[in-house]
């Protein structure tokens, strides 16, 4: 996502920037899975349009300093309607050359009335004026649309904080956001939301205002901070309102200039950065102090009142549910190392931790591995950052949700599991080292399955955990996440020439040539300094400083696990060289290793001189696999993104592609009238339930075949998900965006809507609830997730535009089973309104696919006065609620689009050429991924079959047209 030259343009600078490629990291920001809107001009009438202006998807969008164009945008009935006109609608810059920006980089969002009356303000004040906002989080960009007055030109995108800091003063800051969420930990965001005030301000001019801000009678705000900057103050001489969803008031200035730049620089000199010095941690800004101790900066201040804008006296920021962000800590394991005279610990469980901390909006708590039951607040008054843990030490339990990664090496017997208290984990990089860790696992396993997929380090630790029946992918540690810090173009200009050893052994060093060994730097990531050892936050920080020092490598040769990961993850080639013994435990035969030697050029000791004796050390190769590299991150990502909590935060630090967003479980009749294409899109239902994911691939083959069937056509899926938590009807949500990109997606918990329905199935239920559960939809295709979709469903789609009265079209079963039969094995008499004496013998249909008039459904009271009957009072199955439902008169489906396949007497092909087949169905109790016995099934089943890891995070084929329809 970045370019070779990128130009600054001002009224004050002009500068170009060569930015030199680095082969091995070059996919620093992959192909966008799913669309978002990355930047939105609101100009005319409001209407919203996804825009390719300079601002968006691109490195020039957050290092121009110029104003993109604005454009006209007509006014249609549906956002993707809109269409871009030529310019020249009145919008127009502040008199010093800048726009109006509203910045908000907290993930709470401001409040709606906050963000209308400053827009609203805005419009009426500065009619045409330029206004730009920037977003560090989708609850924002939300109320940002709902507050878009009309007539106003208003741009809108997702904060990218790194990338909008770049090439300025705060630029390490903000580009080390892992270090600087440790040093200010719970006053991070209140820090982070002035830093890019001031960001802003320096790179663009203009004005940047505080949501909330009431402008409406505001004097000469359009000449406002034209030659010089000018500090806007509240009555107090406050620069920054106190609290939550603070920042500061407002302030004007031309780009680059000196005022402000003169502020970022001695809040860096306040902060120590990149120190971390204990008795000043967390650090935390006082902006309005830092401010008095600056002349130029107090000659520049105002007051707010003098100017005619007054401001909110409570809290502009729309609080959520309270939610701690914690990182896991090694107090007690350095407790017990001390004990038995051990006085090492290395900076490897840290440099995991790292990892995840780059997900995190904040830093509130520490959450100590070896006792998950002891939660540390930070801001608690009894915290220390050097207290000591034990096993004998009181609980602590978590009282409020608090996120956490589990990445770690889990071995100490003496620990805590499962997770208690309010700990909210994200189960990714887990390595079960012994046998004791493995056996209270086991007995967890009913916890973990509430919880899948869990991510696991290694191919060993996925093993396990498979073995004793827990879902589980092989994730890879999640140190394979961690990217360069600040931008592509500044890792490479800050690489060297160093060659690193790091903790090589004997056996090791002497694989190397002389010339390596003697001129190499060597390193160690053990700590053993007494004055650090003890302070958790210190040896984050140490670890942190090994982090920059790999990135900036020429080479890297280790033995370490943690240094080999994030050094190729870094784009550094590594040699890994393994022994029968490694400095951080195991070996060539270890556990600890497996799988995740794919990533690094890797040798041995028995036979890496000559595996080495072709090595170009002068200039080293990348790592051999990118894509393995690549495949695991990914996996990792959208193991986190399913954690909602963590994706805004994650794509404001650019962890994640800023085009991905996370899939929200939508309220299915929200805005359905909206969509333009509805009425032309297919809607398929369909009912899953967790087995159908991660026992067999089910659910992902039935995507593959509709996929590889249907490359091309616009669809609505509703999946009735029974027994799914949030994260994982998150993870159906996104497998099928990979696929069907711009699909709408519902994934509808089927907890509530089976309240007081005994004695079936839930997922069977499903089919007769669909009229209850999709209240809003008129007719759509129900499709088993036992069937594979062989061809283009839009005949079957069109073809059944007329639905008998009854609602249901549908094939006849192979079977020769009549309504008759079905009310005998329920031991039922029939009601007189219901059924018809002589309508005993009339053959069913099959329900495994069906096209649904769900209006009709609804009209004659289908589940109120047929399936409450049948299936939820005497306990019938869904076949004889659906065909009492119609009595025969159904619609006609032919057998193409419904062909069963099983083993019975009963198995009828009535269309012997396989290639007319449209949708095959594996009904019975034989199915292809259990019974290996049916060749044609097993053939049919084989061409489509894919694992949900595969659909998750493989690649997607190229769309191709299907021309057998």
């Amino acid at each position: 996502m970045f370019v070779a030259q990128e130009k600054m343009v001002t009224k004050h600078i002009s500068r170009v920037h060569t930015v030199p490629s680095r082969p091995q990291n070059s996919n620093w920001y992959r192909i966008p899975l799913v669309a978002a809107t990355v930047c939105t001009v609101f100009s005319g009438f409001y209407s919203l349009r996804v825009l390719d202006c300079p601002f968006a998807g691109s490195s020039e969008a957050q290092l121009s300093t110029k104003w993109p164009a604005p454009s006209i945008i007509a006014s249609k009935s549906s956002p993707s309607q809109a269409t871009v006109t030529s310019d020249d609608n009145g919008c127009r810059p502040l008199a010093n050359g800048g726009p109006v920006s509203l910045v908000w980089a907290y993930d709470d969002p401001p409040t709606l009335e906050a963000m209308k009356r400053t827009m609203e303000g805005l419009a009426s004040a500065l009619p045409g004026i330029q206004v730009a906002v920037y977003c560090g989080s989708s609850l924002c960009v939300t109320v940002a649309h709902k507050a878009v007055p009309k007539r106003s030109c208003i741009w809108i995108q997702h904060m990218v904080a790194p990338r909008l800091a770049q090439d300025s003063p705060l630029e390490d800051w903000v580009g080390d956001h892992v270090l600087a969420k440790l040093l200010s930990a719970n006053h991070f965001e209140q820090t982070l939301q002035v830093v890019m005030q001031l960001v802003v301000i320096w790179k663009y001019g203009g004005m940047v205002l505080l949501p909330g801000s009431d402008v409406l009678n505001a004097s000469d705000l359009g000449s406002l901070g034209q030659d010089d900057a000018v500090l806007l103050t509240a009555d107090d001489q406050m620069l920054v309102k106190p609290g939550s969803g603070g920042g500061l008031y407002a302030v004007a200035a031309p780009p680059t200039n000196k005022v402000i730049e003169a502020l970022m620089d001695e809040m860096l000199h306040v902060y120590q950065w990149p120190k971390y010095v204990a008795s000043n941690w967390p650090v935390n800004i006082q902006w309005d102090v830092l401010c008095a101790r600056m002349t130029i900066c107090l000659d520049a201040q105002l007051s707010l009142l003098n100017m005619g804008i007054t401001t909110e006296t409570e809290s502009v920021m729309e609080r959520r549910p309270g939610r701690h962000f914690g990182t896991l800590s090694y107090q007690a394991r350095r407790h017990s190392l001390k004990v038995v005279g051990d006085h090492n610990m290395n900076k490897g469980d840290e440099m995991q931790g790292l990892a995840g901390l780059q997900f995190l909006p904040r830093l509130d708590a520490f959450v100590e591995r070896d006792r998950l039951d002891v939660v540390s607040v930070i801001a608690s008054k009894n915290f220390s950052a050097t207290g000591e843990v034990t096993v004998h030490s009181p609980s602590q339990s978590a009282l409020t949700p608090t996120t956490v990664f589990l990445n770690a090496w889990w071995g100490d017997g003496n620990w805590i599991w499962p997770p208690p208290g309010k700990l909210e984990p994200v189960f990714v990089s887990m390595h079960l080292n012994n046998n004791k860790i493995k056996q209270d696992v086991n007995k967890s396993k009913a916890y973990l399955n509430q919880h899948w997929p869990i991510g696991a380090r290694d191919t060993e630790s996925q093993r396990f955990l498979k073995s004793i029946g827990v879902h589980s992918v092989f994730s890879g540690c999640m140190t394979m996440t961690l990217l360069p810090t600040w931008s592509k173009w500044r890792a490479s200009k800050e690489q060297n020439n160093e060659v690193l050893i790091v903790d090589v052994n004997k056996n090791g060093l002497q694989l190397l040539p002389d010339h390596i060994t003697l001129g190499a730097v060597k390193l160690s990531a053990n700590l053993v300094n007494k004055s650090v050892i003890d302070d958790q936050v210190a040896r984050y920080f140490l670890a942190n400083e090994m982090k920059l020092r790999l990135q900036k490598a020429k080479l890297v040769i280790t033995q370490r696990l943690h240094i080999a990961l994030p050094a190729a993850s870094m784009g550094t080639p590594v040699i890994l060289i393994m022994d029968h013994n490694m400095p951080g435990g195991g070996g060539v035969d270890g556990a600890r290793f497996s799988g995740l030697q794919d990533a690094v050029h890797t040798v041995n000791t028995v036979n890496g001189s000559e595996a080495l004796a072709s090595f170009n050390w002068d200039q080293p190769p990348p790592n051999p696999n990118p894509a393995f590299l690549e495949v695991k991150r990914n996996a990792l990502q959208v193991l986190t993104m399913c954690h909602g909590e963590l994706t805004d935060s994650a794509r404001k630090f650019g962890v994640i592609p800023t085009s991905w967003e996370y899939p929200p479980e939508a309220d299915v009749c929200r805005a359905t009238k909206e969509d333009h294409y509805d009425n032309d899109a297919i809607h398929i239902a369909t009912a899953i339930n967790p087995m159908w994911l991660h026992s067999k691939p089910i659910l992902s083959s039935w995507i593959h075949a509709l996929y590889k069937s249907n490359p091309r056509e616009q669809f609505v899926f509703y999946f009735l998900a029974d027994n799914m938590n949030a994260k994982q009807r998150c993870i159906v949500r996104w497998m099928v965006l990979r696929w069907f990109p711009n699909a709408k997606v519902y994934t509808i918990p089927l907890d509530q809507a089976h309240v007081g329905i005994p004695k079936m199935f839930r997922e069977h239920a499903a089919k007769l609830l669909l009229p209850r559960v999709l209240p809003c939809v008129g007719k759509a295709l129900w499709i088993d997730s036992d069937a594979i979709i062989l061809k283009s469903l839009r005949p079957m789609w069109s073809t059944s535009k007329v639905i008998p009265n009854c609602g249901i079209v549908a094939r006849n079963s192979a079977k020769k089973t009549s309504i008759g039969a079905l009310m005998t094995a329920l031991n039922a008499t029939t009601p007189s309104q219901l059924l018809k004496k002589d309508s005993l013998d009339i053959p069913i249909f099959d329900t495994a696919v069906m096209v649904l008039d769900l209006g009709k459904l609804r009209r004659s009271r289908f589940i109120e006065t047929v399936a409450s009957y049948w299936s939820f009072t005497l306990g019938g199955d869904v076949q004889i609620s659906m065909n009492m439902q119609c009595n025969g008169t159904h619609g006609k489906l032919d057998s193409a689009w419904n062909m069963f396949l099983d083993d019975s007497e009963d198995s009828v092909f009535t269309i012997n050429d396989i290639s007319e087949w449209r949708i095959v169905h594996f009904q019975g109790q034989q199915k292809p991924w259990v019974d290996k016995t049916n060749s044609l099934q097993r053939k049919i089943w084989s061409k489509h079959a894919l694992s949900l890891f595969d659909a998750l995070y493989g690649p997607v084929p190229t769309r191709k047209l299907n021309v057998n329809t």
